[in-house]
């Protein structure tokens, strides 16, 4: 199974270039606008939603906000959880809340969504904004307690850290890779099985 995990940066030719030219079976959007061909999302007015695409349908869809606001009041990251090809899917686009980019409402955000899935089979894949290693370090610790065993991350432009990243629970990543696009966000494309 072919997953592709990307913050489009509100590009919606970004989002159809990916799927005329690589042929995933999934997508995992973030900051994704109103009018793409998305299975399930949670959008928001700013473009800061998130989507799910699929070549089979999605059923049992989740929309989670994160508990805390970012630094507009009103704007609350977006996640959209959904289940196709026998898997859960949460296309995630965590807490930033620039400029102060706490660490314990990022994991707040993470723990949010986690609560609201399954025991079975899962990729939990976007952008997390782990700005700093403290930031990441408290993501990964999060999802080690919820049975999530690989992960793949990509980096950031000239970033030494990456903010982009893909666990997965129940399944093995064959084969990972990233590549640039429109994007300020590398595309993260990864090959799953169970």
């Amino acid at each position: 199974m072919r997953a592709i995990v990307h913050n489009l940066q509100k590009k919606p030719e970004v989002f159809l270039e990916l799927l005329s030219g690589h042929c995933p079976d999934i997508v995992l959007a973030q900051e994704v606008t109103d009018g793409l061909p998305l299975d399930a999302a949670n959008v928001s007015s700013l473009g800061y939603g998130t989507g799910i695409y699929s070549t089979t349908d999605v059923t049992n869809i989740k929309r989670i906000n994160s508990p805390h606001a970012e630094f507009i009041p009103t704007m609350r990251k977006k996640t959209t959880i959904g289940t196709s090809h026998g898997v859960e899917w949460v296309s995630f686009h965590g807490y930033n809340g620039t400029p102060f980019r706490s660490a314990k409402k990022l994991t707040a955000h993470v723990r949010a969504a986690l609560q609201a899935l399954g025991s079975g089979p899962c990729v939990f894949a976007g952008d997390f904004n782990t700005w700093s290693q403290t930031h990441f370090e408290s993501v990964k610790f999060e999802m080690i307690k919820h049975g999530f065993t690989g992960h793949y991350s990509a980096p950031y432009k000239d970033r030494p850290l990456a903010l982009d990243h893909v666990f997965v629970r129940g399944l093995w990543i064959e084969s990972a890779y990233y590549y640039e696009t429109a994007s300020d966000h590398p595309c993260l494309e990864v090959v799953l099985r169970a």
